[in-house]
């Protein structure tokens, strides 16, 4: 029996469209013009960015909270840098690692940078969403992140 949206939903999990796997993303042929791929509005998709941009459209889709949340500007990269960082994160090395790497490099970064990010008056952006059960719901890059690599 094929795993659906409702399997997740009763796990208080997110469920992600075929287009928004990571998987699929990453097995995307070379010239995204000539696959013959449409966005979730019907418009033909000609780039690498346009289909990572239609995948967060897609999870954003699946949860309220997510409206608005996820970048949506992975056009500002060519299809090289962005296939290329599919293809860094498709790595079994961060599998053998356990746990959640990605965050950990976050985390690693966060700490490493913050001192210089507070003197020059920068923010480190993590977007707080609508309270849940009364407490603010917040999403780091890194989640993001694991979401496609999940």
């Amino acid at each position: 029996m094929p795993v659906e949206a409702s399997d997740f939903a009763a796990k208080s999990a997110l469920y992600l469209p075929k287009e928004a796997q990571y998987d699929y993303l990453l097995n995307l042929p070379e010239d995204i013009s000539v696959a013959g791929l449409v966005n979730k509005d019907g418009h033909n998709m000609n780039s690498l960015g346009e289909v990572v941009n239609n995948a967060m459209q897609l999870i954003e889709d699946q949860s309220e909270q997510l409206v608005g949340v996820l970048p949506k500007s992975y056009t500002d990269f060519s299809d090289e840098i962005l296939s290329e960082l599919l293809r860094i994160f498709n790595n079994s090395a961060l599998d053998e690692v356990g746990g959640d790497i990605i965050g950990r490099i976050y985390e690693y970064f966060l700490n490493k940078f913050a001192k210089n990010i507070a003197s020059d008056d920068g923010v480190f952006f993590t977007p707080t969403l609508p309270p849940r059960d009364g407490r603010p719901f917040k999403i780091s890059a890194s989640t993001i992140l694991y979401l496609l690599y999940a």
